[in-house]
């Protein structure tokens, strides 16, 4: 999840987001700054601030995540 994307764009601040979907901001500083990915539970906490239902987030990781450990297995690289 890209903050610009998301977040700036609803208009909604990482600590409205954070107290909006109760969750803390160690949890959502990674995801916003695309250093971790997101957990099943976490759609059902973004789709209570942002529209947009959860299959969708959920959507976006598993291609995400098909596309980079398939980088990865193309380029040789075993430590996926």
């Amino acid at each position: 999840m890209k903050k610009e994307v998301y977040l700036d764009l609803s208009g909604v601040s990482i600590s409205q987001f954070c107290g909006i979907s109760a969750v803390a901001g160690t949890m959502v500083s990674p995801v916003v700054n695309g250093h971790s990915g997101i957990s099943v539970e976490m759609p059902l906490r973004l789709c209570k601030v942002l529209d947009a239902a959860p299959e969708l987030w959920l959507d976006m990781q598993r291609d995400y995540d098909l596309w980079d450990i398939g980088k990865n297995i193309a380029s040789g690289n075993q430590d996926y």
